[in-house]
Protein backbone atom coordinates (compact mmCIF):
# COMPACT_ATOMS: atom_id res chain seq x y z
CA UNK A 1 0.00 0.00 0.00
CA UNK A 2 3.16 2.13 0.95
CA UNK A 3 3.54 2.23 -2.88
CA UNK A 4 0.22 3.18 -3.83
CA UNK A 5 0.07 6.52 -2.05
CA UNK A 6 1.01 9.45 -4.23
CA UNK A 7 0.55 13.06 -3.91
CA UNK A 8 -2.70 13.17 -5.33
CA UNK A 9 -4.01 10.88 -2.79
CA UNK A 10 -6.77 12.23 -0.03
CA UNK A 11 -4.99 13.20 3.19
CA UNK A 12 -7.88 11.04 4.71
CA UNK A 13 -6.50 8.07 2.76
CA UNK A 14 -3.09 8.60 3.67
CA UNK A 15 -3.74 9.25 7.30
CA UNK A 16 -5.77 6.24 7.83
CA UNK A 17 -2.79 4.15 6.60
CA UNK A 18 -0.42 5.58 8.16
CA UNK A 19 -2.33 5.07 11.90
CA UNK A 20 -2.85 0.81 10.45
CA UNK A 21 0.91 0.66 9.59
CA UNK A 22 2.58 2.44 12.51
CA UNK A 23 0.24 3.05 15.41
CA UNK A 24 -1.82 0.10 15.30
CA UNK A 25 -0.95 -2.53 18.68
CA UNK A 26 1.58 -0.15 19.48
CA UNK A 27 -0.34 2.64 21.89
CA UNK A 28 -3.21 1.67 24.25
CA UNK A 29 -6.77 1.47 23.09
CA UNK A 30 -7.77 5.32 24.49
CA UNK A 31 -5.06 6.70 22.23
CA UNK A 32 -6.46 4.58 19.11
CA UNK A 33 -10.05 6.29 20.07
CA UNK A 34 -8.29 9.81 19.78
CA UNK A 35 -6.47 8.47 16.56
CA UNK A 36 -10.02 7.26 14.93
CA UNK A 37 -11.77 10.39 15.66
CA UNK A 38 -9.38 12.88 14.14
CA UNK A 39 -9.74 10.75 10.93
CA UNK A 40 -13.55 10.86 11.44
CA UNK A 41 -12.71 14.70 11.92
CA UNK A 42 -10.66 15.00 8.86
CA UNK A 43 -13.43 13.11 6.96
CA UNK A 44 -15.75 15.49 7.58
CA UNK A 45 -14.35 18.64 7.55
CA UNK A 46 -11.64 17.88 4.50
CA UNK A 47 -12.61 15.40 2.36
CA UNK A 48 -11.53 16.43 -0.64
CA UNK A 49 -7.85 17.58 0.57
CA UNK A 50 -4.85 15.71 -0.93
CA UNK A 51 -1.79 15.04 -0.01
CA UNK A 52 -0.09 17.37 -2.17
CA UNK A 53 -2.24 20.20 -0.58
CA UNK A 54 -1.31 19.72 2.95
CA UNK A 55 2.87 19.56 1.82
CA UNK A 56 2.47 23.14 0.57
CA UNK A 57 1.32 24.53 3.87
CA UNK A 58 4.04 22.92 6.29
CA UNK A 59 7.11 24.83 5.72
CA UNK A 60 4.33 28.15 6.46
CA UNK A 61 2.88 26.64 9.65
CA UNK A 62 6.40 25.70 10.60
CA UNK A 63 7.86 29.25 9.71
CA UNK A 64 4.81 30.59 12.15
CA UNK A 65 5.51 27.63 14.75
CA UNK A 66 8.98 28.83 15.03
CA UNK A 67 9.12 32.92 15.20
Amino acid sequence: MLNEITNNNYFHTYYKHWITVYKEGAIRDFTMKKYIMALKWIEQLAPNLKLCEVKSYLPAIAKRLCS
